[in-house]
This record gives structure tokens, C-alpha cells and sequence, in this order.
């Protein structure tokens, strides 16, 4: 166990600021991971530490990495007891949190964790909260760890900090953490997705990252467990580790794969400790200890109508596959001219849904996106609202369609969230598997407005140039 105080962090390490780093050099030394837990193992001790694992997600993009898993969209004490009776051993609820204000994403916090409080003590369940956000650091941290913390109250309770996702090719290695697109490493701060106007953040060295976030009134210890302790101790040294780690320090989890992870959770649950998880999408599947499920057979059913995409996502990565998916399907197009509707200069709603309705109807699909310019304030509030703006209009349009399409493809975390909630009218859904790498597909059930026809959730900052078009035509191949 390292752990690092902060002015040992002043100068920037090399490996922060390059850019032609690659995988292969960060890795090449490290030792053959030994002593490590079998599945059945990991799965006996994750059911002894919990009767229920709860996934607290601030966007539904967290579902990425699991199958079979149901996801709820309310968080009601009654909603959280049903789902308990039924036994689920692990389910999301989906909290959108990332796109509210702090003090709201607060507030909602409370309540949602205040609920599964009292549903977990009427029904008497020992369960384990995570809280679920984005691989590339961006999220009301640490207003939602504090929050798990303050309700619950555990006994020695450490945070684990786990932001690694590699099926979107996140890493983290020397506690940095990483995005890798082809062969290139590039430390996380140095990537759009940094320079977010609500969530930006300056660094990619994790512990530098915490005391950023804490405003550097961080009081807490911060350690972390390297790469080769996990891979080179025997588990019961790692669990020795962690038991020494006081009531309210934080932990940084390296990790490249799941054994890593798979070793790390095992230790952890082993320990004498209370875990507090702040995690990305691939150590929920690490408790689960699913294999990775890409849906090969027919997707959308009889349905010979066109499909919809809704992309609202403004990064560079969702704007360079939108430009080639434009110029390689036979897709409608239909923009939306973000500034016109700022000024209340949109076209109307209902004429948008009335088009939509037409060439779906005539076994065309449609994409509906936003313009590309990022219209932005200064103010992270302000931006949250343009961005609120931007989904509720998006959403009206697509709650108001008659004509029920083969699938829908939302493109963005808060789009997506907003698509299943208020347009879709989701409660409760399934998720079915993956359609390509970290993009998830929700079945959606009796009650909501398209029952039966597949949700599919493309987070903005999954895969490369030709991802979402690739994504449309495994829909396309399934209608013949």
C-alpha cells in the first residue's frame, strides 16, 4: 500500500503530460499476477458480504458492461422494496445526477439513499451501494460519496476509487489515469473530455485529482494500491493492506483488466473494512463476474419500420461519428439548430415529431441531432441549463411520435436518460447485453411507450470514428 502525500506531488511526472505514450510501454514490466481468486471464490464472498447490490448510476451508460440486470428509473421506498422481494442480487437504479446542479444532485442523493436505507432495514438485507460515474472522471465527486457516507454511517468506512473501464479503453497505471484510443495512451486530462464546462477537471495523477476536487481541503489520507502489489502479494498480504487504512481515507485502484480488479474486490470484501465505491462500469461487472454478452440475434423483432437515433452528445468523439454516419448510411437527417432554440426560434415540436412519424413509417431510419457548435457560459449552472433546455426539447419531440419505431439509439449520457424517463416512460427495463463494446441494450418492458422494441444507449465517449455507424448496421443486417 502506497501512500502519497500531496507536496510529494508538486512537479509533474513525465508520464502526465506526454502524448505518445502507448499501452505496451506503460505495462511491459509488470509482474504475472499470482494468487488469484477463482470466480466461484469471488462470488461466495461478494453473497456473504451482501444480500443485494445497489448501483447508483448518474447516467444510464453504467450499464455497459452487464446482462440480465434489471435498471429502475424511480427510486420510491415502495419501487426499492419490490425490487428487493423479488431478490434481485444486483440492480441500477439510474439517477441522471450528472445532469443536475449540485445542490439538486444533493438533494436527490439524500433521498434515494435515505429510501434504500429504510427498504434495506424493513426487509432486513445487508447490501453494498456503488456509486457508479464516468471512466473519464467527470460526476458530482465527492457530493455523492460523502452522501453514501453521511446516511449510512459505516463502521471504518474507506473509499475506493476505481475508475477504470476497458472496454472504453480507460486505465490506470502509476495512479494515473489514462484513455487510450488505437495505440496511444493519453493521460485523462489531456483529453476533450476534461475540458467539460460543468465537470473539467486538471488532472490526470488520481490523487492530485482528489485534492482538485476536495478544493484542496481534503483532510483525509490518501493511498493507493499499485499495479505490482496487486499483481505480486498474495491476497491475504493485500487484505492485511487494506485493514490497516483508517475510517475515512481514501484508496486508489490501479488496474488494466479484470483479474486485477477481480483480486482488488476480493481483498477488499475480505477486509475488515466498510467500502465506499466510487466506480466506472467494469467493476460492476467484476462483482457479477459475467462474461461480456454481445447480442447476435435479432434485435428488433417483426418490426420493418425505420429505426431513430436521438444524438444530443456535443463531444468530438459523438460530432466525428455522427459526420460518418451521415456520409456512409442512407439515414433522414433532421438538425436542430441549438442557438435557434435558445432564442425560442426552433421549429415546432410537434411538425419535428410529424416528419419523424413519416419516414418511419415508410421503413426509414432518422437521426434527430443537435448542431455542432458548443453554445456555452462561463457559468456551470447556466451551462447545465442550456444543456436541460436542449434534452427537454429533444425528448417532447420523440414523447409525442405515433409511430412506434423498429429501435432507438440515444447518443449521450443525459439524452439518454431523459429519452427513457420522459419520452420512453421506462420504470423498469431489462438490460439484454451489449450491441458493439460498452453500448448497452435495454429491453423495454409492458409499461412503457414502446414496449418490446430495443433501447440502446450510446454513451458520447465510447469508440472510435465509425462506432455508431457500425452500431446501425448490425440493426439494419437483423431486418434481413
Amino acid at each position: 500500500m502506497v501512500t502519497v502525500h500531496l507536496r510529494e506531488l508538486l512537479p509533474l511526472k513525465k508520464m502526465e503530460t506526454e502524448t505518445n505514450l502507448t499501452y505496451e510501454s506503460l505495462v511491459d514490466d509488470l509482474p504475472e499476477m499470482v494468487d488469484l481468486p477463482s470466480t466461484n471464490q469471488l462470488l461466495k464472498t461478494v453473497k456473504e458480504s451482501a444480500d443485494v447490490i445497489i448501483v447508483l448510476d448518474d447516467d444510464p451508460t453504467g450499464t455497459q458492461t452487464v446482462h440480465d440486470i434489471p435498471v429502475l428509473t424511480e427510486w420510491t421506498f415502495e419501487a426499492i422494496v419490490s425490487e428487493l422481494k423479488i431478490g434481485t442480487p444486483l440492480f441500477y437504479i439510474l439517477t441522471n445526477s450528472r445532469s443536475l446542479p449540485e445542490n439538486q444532485a444533493k438533494k436527490l442523493g439524500l433521498e434515494i439513499a435515505h429510501n434504500i436505507k429504510q427498504a434495506t432495514q424493513k426487509l432486513e438485507k445487508k447490501h453494498i451501494v456503488i456509486s457508479r460515474s464516468d471512466s473519464t472522471l467527470r460526476g458530482h465527486y465527492p457530493l455523492e460519496i460523502d452522501i453514501l457516507n453521511t446516511v449510512f454511517k459505516p463502521n471504518k468506512a474507506v473509499q475506493f476509487l476505481i475508475p477504470a473501464f476497458f472496454e472504453g479503453g480507460r486505465y490506470t497505471i502509476n495512479d494515473i489515469h489514462y484513455v487510450k484510443e488505437g495505440i496511444k495512451m493519453t493521460p485523462a486530462h489531456l483529453t476533450p473530455f476534461a475540458k467539460d464546462k460543468v465537470f473539467g477537471f486538471k488532472n490526470s495523477q488520481l490523487i492530485k485529482w482528489v485534492s482538485e476536487k476536495y478544493n484542496g481541503e481534503l483532510l483525509q489520507e490518501i493511498h493507493s494500491l499499485t499495479l505490482s502489489e496487486i499483481r505480486s502479494e498474495l491476497t491475504d498480504v493485500l487484505c492485511t493492506k487494506v485493514n490497516r487504512l483508517n475510517s475515512g481515507d481514501i484508496c486508489i485502484v490501479n488496474a488494466i483488466n479484470y483479474d486485477d480488479l477481480k483480486k482488488v474486490i476480493f481483498a477488499i470484501l475480505q477486509s475488515e473494512v466498510t467500502p465506499l465505491f466510487r466506480t466506472a462500469a467494469s467493476t460492476i461487472a467484476t462483482f457479477t463476474q459475467q462474461d461480456t454478452h454481445f447480442i447476435t440475434n435479432k434485435i428488433c423483432g417483426p418490426n420493418s419500420n425505420g429505426g431513430l437515433i436521438v444524438l444530443g452528445s456535443y463531444v468530438p468523439k459523438s460530432t466525428q461519428q455522427l459526420n460518418h454516419t451521415l456520409k456512409n448510411t442512407n439515414l433522414h437527417p433532421i438538425k436542430v439548430n441549438v442557438n435557434d432554440l435558445l432564442k425560442n426560434q426552433a421549429v415546432n415540436e410537434s411538425e419535428l415529431a410529424k416528419r419523424i412519424d413519416y419516414h418511419i413509417e415508410q421503413g426509414t431510419d432518422v437521426i434527430l441531432y443537435t448542431s455542432r457548435e458548443l453554445v456555452s457560459s462561463s457559468n456551470k449552472e447556466k451551462n447545465l441549463d442550456i444543456g436541460s433546455t436542449v434534452s427537454k426539447y429533444l425528448t417532447n419531440i420523440v414523447s409525442i411520435l405515433d409511430v412506434k419505431p423498429r429501435y432507438v439509439i440515444a447518443k449521450g449520457g443525459i439524452t439518454s436518460s431523459d429519452l427513457a424517463t420522459k419520452s420512453l416512460k421506462i420504470k423498469r427495463a431489462l438490460v439484454k447485453g451489449q450491441l458493439i463494446p460498452g453500448v448497452p441494450v435495454w429491453e423495454q418492458l409492458a409499461d412503457s411507450k414502446f414496449p418490446g422494441i430495443p433501447y440502446i444507449i450510446f454513451p458520447g465517449n465510447v469508440g472510435n470514428e465509425s462506432s455508431l455507424t457500425e452500431a446501425i448496421n448490425k440493426l439494419t443486417i437483423n431486418l434481413l
